[in-house]
């Protein structure tokens, strides 16, 4: 059995992939469509409708011999690349990530945090492989939950607590021991 070259089979893998992306692009009409739904972004520029017809003319015109110049007629009948087509700006609406929430109030977000700090407190960390947090004589590794809070960070200094489905951020600083007496 005689075996198949290399750059056959690269010059094979090639040309199917290159006919595997045009039947995607044919079956799906040359682009993403709108979701259904999704409202559609505000055109930038109208975009002007082609006269078939004019530009007919103007190819005939182009082809006689007695050439006359028709750079104000083909002006008008190109599209500026610049400009996003109606296809290209449906798109980029339905890919566009949704706003973030607006953040509460700083007061409210101040209380919680103190809050927590005055109930917990942090007495000493482990790093290593696993680091873990010593808060009220208890080990507490990363996504561990405490009192509506996940523990999200640990440091050599502090640990960083996340109330759970808030952005609210607590942040427990390890405090030097007190001097002996």
């Amino acid at each position: 059995m005689k075996r198949i070259p290399m750059r056959h089979g690269v010059l094979g893998a090639a040309l199917l992939l290159a006919a595997l992306v045009w039947a995607f692009d044919a079956f799906t009409r040359g682009g993403p469509a709108a979701a259904r739904g999704a409202q559609a972004a505000p055109l930038a520029a109208p975009v002007p409708e082609i006269d078939w017809k004019q530009v007919g003319e103007l190819v005939e015109r182009l082809r006689r011999r007695d050439y006359e110049p028709v750079a104000d007629e083909a002006t008008r009948l190109q599209r500026d690349l610049f400009v996003p087509s109606v296809t290209v700006l449906s798109a980029l609406a339905a890919a566009a990530p949704a706003p973030p929430p607006e953040p509460g109030p700083v007061e409210a977000r101040v209380s919680v945090e103190e809050d927590f700090r005055t109930r917990h407190k942090l007495l000493g960390v482990i790093v290593g492989k696993v680091p873990l947090a010593v808060i009220d004589d208890r080990l507490w590794p990363v996504g561990a939950e405490l009192d509506g809070c996940r523990v999200i960070d640990i440091q050599r200094d502090y640990v960083v607590l996340q109330q759970i489905g808030t952005d609210i951020r607590a942040t427990l600083r390890l405090e030097p021991p007190e001097p002996a007496r």
